[in-house]
């Protein structure tokens, strides 16, 4: 273990091609060309290529964007950056005990399309590996059986799913006895918080034809809001045929396809690391951002802020980067007492914009609610200016 060298260890490690750690990359390409980190070379290491962004899926789904409008090419944003990008899965996380450094962790790791594990080691690490929808059903791959079940998240793994299942709705013959199924489908959508109405509007405003069903335990839609924006939510699903089903219990239903888009569970992986978890699976971390470990951050989903409970937003994920990047590349130094690390403030409101299709959205911060055009047109401005950055 002594024979491990300074060539041999990333300073920074970004695991994970979330929101927080894109916006963290361009942080980095942006420090002046003097700043001596430039000397450093961060790594990425995210299981895929391009990272979807979660608030255009929506549109994505129901044609208004293209793949290329909502995803970040993560190796194009390394490599303008000077960092480096790996791909692959992380499958645990452990400390070392070294003289020769403050902190160092082993990452191991299985590159994609690899049976075998490789590992890295680094002094500095970030997570930013998002969540996933609580498993109801077992997964099943098969077009054709009549209980298909697929998580919305991951959303890479989801979209192709959905592409796979529109190119079937697509070509669909009647008089072909395997396709009978594909007619007229019934796609369920269990959960209906704000993730699950716009998976719905999204839905079956691409495939008029199915019957599209929003499965609920609450007895509203969007059980998070204002009653006003319930209100508007059941009369938007019914003007688009949407069918909402409250205070839903049963496992079973007689639904062709199901997409899970309930509350978020942590990756299980966690589970194999030096970390403090909640009592759900996710990183706790304190005020600054860091875990249990020195020098470990997560932030986004993935994430327990103890401080407070902080719902699984996209909001909070941006705003925590200026807090990471800062304590992140912070040179800790005994005999320098500006140099601290600084506390996240989450905003106590945000606002939340729904896009239920067709140039329509629902939208709410605190008090205050809007629907119609508007605010559609607002987040579309929002998503455009985030995504244009990374272009």
């Amino acid at each position: 273990m002594n024979s491990i060298g300074p060539d041999d260890v990333y300073p920074l490690v970004l695991l994970g091609g979330g929101h927080s750690h894109a916006l963290w990359i361009k942080h980095w390409q942006q420090l002046d060309a003097k700043n001596p980190l430039k000397a450093i070379r961060p790594l990425l290491i995210s299981e895929n290529s391009n990272s979807p962004y979660s608030g255009m899926l929506p549109g994505l789904l129901s044609g208004d964007y293209t793949y290329d409008d909502c995803h970040i090419d993560l190796v194009y944003l390394c490599k303008k950056s000077n960092c480096d990008f790996l791909q692959g899965n992380c499958i645990s996380i452990k400390r070392i005990e070294h003289p020769q450094f403050e902190t160092l962790y082993r990452l191991d790791f299985k590159p994609n399309e690899q049976n075998e594990t490789a590992f890295i080691y680094c002094e500095k690490l970030s997570i930013n590996i998002g969540s996933q929808p609580t498993s109801l059903a077992v997964n099943n791959d098969s077009l054709h059986s009549n209980k298909t079940s697929w998580k919305v998240k991951p959303i890479s793994q989801f979209y192709n799913n959905w592409q796979r299942l529109q190119e079937a709705l697509n070509t669909a013959k009647a008089e072909d006895p395997i396709d009978k199924l594909l007619e007229k489908p019934i796609i369920s959508i269990i959960g209906a918080g704000a993730a699950g109405v716009e998976i719905a509007c999204a839905i079956k405003l691409a495939q008029k034809n199915c019957t599209v069903q929003l499965l609920s335990k609450s007895k509203q839609p969007l059980p998070n809001f204002s009653i006003k924006l319930q209100q508007l939510c059941l009369q938007r699903l019914q003007r688009l045929g949407i069918l909402f089903v409250g205070e839903h219990r049963a496992t079973e239903d007689a639904s062709d396809f199901t997409i899970v888009c309930t509350q978020s569970s942590a990756p299980l992986w966690l589970e194999n690391c030096d970390l403090d978890l909640s009592e759900t699976g996710f990183i706790c971390v304190d005020k600054n951002l860091e875990t249990s470990l020195p020098n470990v951050f997560a932030v986004g989903d993935c994430a327990h802020f103890m401080p407070q409970p902080l719902a699984k937003a996209g909001v909070f994920a941006v705003r925590q980067v200026d807090t990471l990047f800062h304590n992140m590349c912070l040179q800790r130094s005994p005999d320098s007492s500006a140099l601290t690390l600084i506390p996240f403030k989450p905003q106590t409101n945000f606002l939340s914009i729904i896009n239920m299709g067709n140039h329509y959205a629902l939208a709410q911060r605190g008090r205050w609610s809007l629907s119609g055009f508007l605010p559609w047109r607002y987040k579309h401005y929002i998503d455009e200016k985030f995504m244009a950055q990374f272009k």
